[in-house]
């Protein structure tokens, strides 16, 4: 018989901590700045087959006809170093920076400000940080 001591992950479940925002899939797709870098990568990595232009596509996106989950992947790429989750079933958007990827001569506040600049940068309007501490399990 063997007897495991060590730690003991259940890969079934997921969590997602970070001091960030909450700003619901609406606030990103409508955020034309970060909607303009998603099509921008969409378009050079010759996804664009119907030749749209920018507004075309944020319409196609509202109709439905390009899937809000096409364009996750980008979100997750652009947004970085930030940690970007949509919840268990795709129902929210949180973004923000993970507690483990503060320098360690880095003050929370130092932090913090980091996160906001980053948000700005995004195109979001964040005025101040929250807790997002969320877990789920699938299984």
């Amino acid at each position: 018989m063997k007897l495991k001591i060590d730690f003991v992950t259940n890969s079934s479940t997921t969590s997602f901590i970070v001091w960030g925002a909450d700003l619901g899939q609406d606030k990103l797709f409508e955020n034309e700045k970060l909607m303009e870098r998603i099509f921008n990568k969409w378009d050079i990595q010759g996804k664009n087959s119907d030749n749209l232009n920018f507004q075309q596509f944020l319409e196609a996106i509202k109709e439905g006809d390009i899937s809000r989950w096409v364009l996750i992947d980008y979100v997750y790429e652009i947004a970085k170093p930030l940690d970007v989750s949509f919840g268990y079933d795709g129902d929210y958007f949180w973004i923000g920076g993970s507690p483990t990827k503060m320098s360690d001569d880095q003050t929370l506040g130092d932090y913090k400000k980091e996160i906001l600049e980053k948000l700005k940068e995004l195109g979001f309007d964040v005025k101040h940080l929250d807790w997002i501490e969320e877990a789920w399990r699938d299984g």
